[in-house]
């Protein structure tokens, strides 16, 4: 699924300032649970923002960027598990 362009209605979308990624791997009644969400900042051509665009990040990536995220998120868990506990 793609991204929606920014409409350019009055104003002109020239720039993503930030584009933030947020992975989460929850135990939830001894299940990992995993979701992965991402916000964008729109900027316009005078460098003021436009709106921050959010959502579910999962409908935006191919099957091998899920599973390799899935990968590297168990392998977090088990580091911080094994350094911290």
């Amino acid at each position: 699924m793609a991204f929606d362009p920014e409409p350019t209605v009055n104003r002109i979308p020239t720039m993503l300032e930030h584009v933030i990624v947020t992975l989460q791997d929850s135990l939830i009644d001894g299940d990992n649970v995993q979701s992965a969400k991402f916000a964008v900042h729109v900027l316009d051509q005078d460098g003021s923002e436009i709106r921050t665009i959010t959502g579910n990040l999962v409908p935006h990536l191919t099957q091998a960027q899920i599973n390799g995220l899935q990968s590297f998120m168990v392998q977090l868990r088990a580091q911080a598990t094994a350094e911290i506990l």
